[in-house]
């Protein structure tokens, strides 16, 4: 498991009616009834494929982004509960996507989005030895 160090110290908000940053992150703001399906959904996949908190070390970002598309489409397409986990697809969704804004902000697992790749190739056509030649944009 990830050393909470790895945390980044984003939790620093500013608030219109306030001129200085302040440490303390509007929590009452968030959706409670929201949290505890997520909970629920965190804790059937850690029944069914993980450990608890594994997910921290980070994998596949097309792995989530894929699980969140899924629950989604079955929700849009009037299944409100998983019946594989008796918990809200919304729930799984929501789930999924809070780990890809944590690996999203503390940079972990792997980035493998398509557009990702276009750029990597990208960049191996125009600099194929990969020397730093100092050139910025397009030659």
């Amino acid at each position: 498991m990830p050393a909470l160090r790895d945390v980044p110290q984003f939790w620093l908000s500013v608030r219109p009616d306030m001129t200085e940053h302040t440490t303390k992150v509007p929590y009452e703001q968030l959706p409670i009834g929201a949290l505890e399906p997520t909970a629920r959904a965190m804790e059937a996949g850690n029944k069914a494929n993980h450990e608890p908190f594994d997910w921290m070390e980070g994998r596949s970002w097309l792995y989530y982004f894929a699980k969140t598309i899924r629950h989604l489409f079955k929700w849009y397409m009037g299944e409100d509960i998983d019946p594989k986990t008796g918990v809200p697809h919304l729930g799984h969704a929501s789930a999924d996507i809070l780990i890809l804004l944590d690996y999203t902000m503390r940079n972990v697992g792997t980035d493998d989005r398509p557009i990702q790749q276009i750029k990597r190739e990208n960049d191996e056509s125009h600099n194929p030895s990969g020397v730093d030649t100092g050139r910025t944009g397009t030659p």
